[in-house]
């Protein structure tokens, strides 16, 4: 790092921004810099050692983080650490497309070659930072600054300690990013016509989290927390590397053991497990897009289809009626249809003198017959079916009669009918052997009537 040294003091004071994003193989060289980029690095620089975190490109970042790492213009260890933790905060969404020109992938299994696509941010820095806190011996749990990463988002690089670190994190699947979902289930369904054009109208990604989520749930609670969607295999697991990899950080490339986690993963068992869940899932908004084709050779328990089947089962929107609405319109309607009726005496004259008045032709009515008040709101209406909820619904003719003051029960028995067939479509009473019942599917609804009134 001799370039490190001859430009640790280095300052511009104003810059353009110039752009730096070595996809290829993320070299952090200075000679690769033109004079235009390395006006704006040492410009970029000075500013974020003044903890003004301009906006920048991958490159600018990697280069002064590996200054950070050889200790380059620091006066302090404590302080490098820093400076990384805060690049890695600052810069981790950078804007890159995922293309072969903008993330990098991590191989998470090397048998099946398995990989998952990491923002180069994430991809350098995060184990870069642990190898420091290890090197350095600092007062940093490292399990503690990987549950950071995570829980921000960040696809650590190895399976073994992401799905460790997540378990530990206990953070709902709806929070993991899809990349790391598919590499788990070692599916893709980016790569299919189905996803490519309902993924946005159906929110699939969240459709198979929620699946996933849902199936999780179901083993936690059937094993009382004891199992997890998750086969682990309960061995030791050590994270061994050598230190800053890919780097330019002069350090021994002796191996170190940066972390040790209880346990390791049954990568081929998960995955086809969630290769079920997610393709059983995607097969259920197939047949709700019409779409022609189905996924097949699914592996999945006939459990676990039940549980996805009532995740994701559509519900019928409770129908409420308002009662004191309905009324009113009733109402209404009843009194509209009072004023059309002209008597048959009057009825050629007095339509005269009511539709057309001298040259303004306004519209009145002249014989105006008051609106008999809507049968559903007079007492002995609410009588009769007060009395047929007192009774558990059921009456003798006689017992209500004692109870309403008129003398042809049946015929207030009708107008309530009446009434229902325009609410409802059906009647709401029937007549038994010697009395009257209420039927069943609207108790409820009596029940709502009469609570506004009494």
């Amino acid at each position: 790092m001799r370039e490190a040294q001859k430009f640790v003091n280095r300052v511009e004071q104003e810059a353009k921004y110039a752009s730096f994003n070595p996809y290829w193989n993320y070299s952090f060289s200075y000679r690769e810099l033109s004079s235009r980029q390395k006006k704006w690095y040492f410009y970029w620089r000075n500013e974020v050692r003044a903890e003004n975190y301009l906006p920048s490109d991958v490159g600018y970042v990697l280069l002064h983080a590996n200054e950070a790492l050889n200790l380059v213009g620091f006066e302090s260890v404590t302080a490098a650490y820093e400076r990384l933790v805060n690049l890695w905060r600052h810069y981790r969404t950078i804007a890159i497309s995922k293309d072969r020109q903008g993330y990098t992938v991590a191989i998470w299994d090397q048998r099946r070659f398995v990989t998952v696509p990491i923002h180069p941010i994430d991809l350098h820095l995060i184990d870069w930072i642990a190898d420091f806190i290890y090197i350095h011996n600092l007062q940093v749990s490292i399990i503690d600054w990987y549950i950071s990463a995570v829980s921000q988002g960040a696809i650590l690089t190895d399976i073994h300690l992401y799905v460790g670190i997540w378990i530990r994190s206990n953070k709902p699947f709806e929070e993991m990013p899809i990349d790391a979902l598919f590499a788990l289930a070692d599916y893709y369904p980016r790569r299919n016509k189905f996803y490519e054009v309902f993924h946005s109208s159906f929110n699939l990604d969240l459709v198979y989290k929620r699946a996933t989520e849902a199936i999780s749930n179901t083993i936690s609670q059937r094993s009382k927390g004891k199992k997890s969607i998750f086969p682990l295999i309960h061995r030791p697991y050590t994270i061994n590397r050598t230190p800053f990899e890919k780097s330019l950080c002069v350090h021994s490339q002796n191996y170190i053991s940066v972390v040790e986690i209880p346990f390791r993963l049954n990568t081929k068992k998960l995955s086809t497990q969630l290769a079920g869940i997610i393709k059983y899932t995607e097969n259920i908004f197939r047949d709700r897009a019409k779409f022609r084709s189905k996924l097949r050779d699914i592996q999945i328990d006939n459990q676990w289809k039940t549980v996805i089947d009532k995740t994701f089962e559509i519900q019928p929107a409770p129908i409420k009626i308002d009662f004191r609405w309905a009324f009113e319109i009733a109402s209404t309607s009843d009194l509209v249809r009072s004023r059309l009726i002209v008597d048959t005496d009057h009825d050629s004259h007095e339509m005269q003198q009511t539709l057309y008045t001298d040259n303004t032709h306004t519209v009145s009515v002249t014989n105006q017959t008051t609106a008999t008040e809507h049968p559903i709101f007079s007492p002995n209406h609410l009588t009769v079916l007060s009395a047929l909820q007192d009774h558990n619904w059921q009456i003798q003719t006689d017992t209500l009669k004692n109870k309403v003051a008129v003398q042809f029960i049946n015929i207030v028995i009708d107008q309530i009918n009446d009434w229902a067939l325009n609410i409802f479509g059906d009647v709401l009473i029937i007549e038994t052997a010697g009395g009257y019942l209420v039927v069943e599917d609207f108790r409820s609804e009596v029940t709502a009537l009469l609570s506004e009134f009494f």
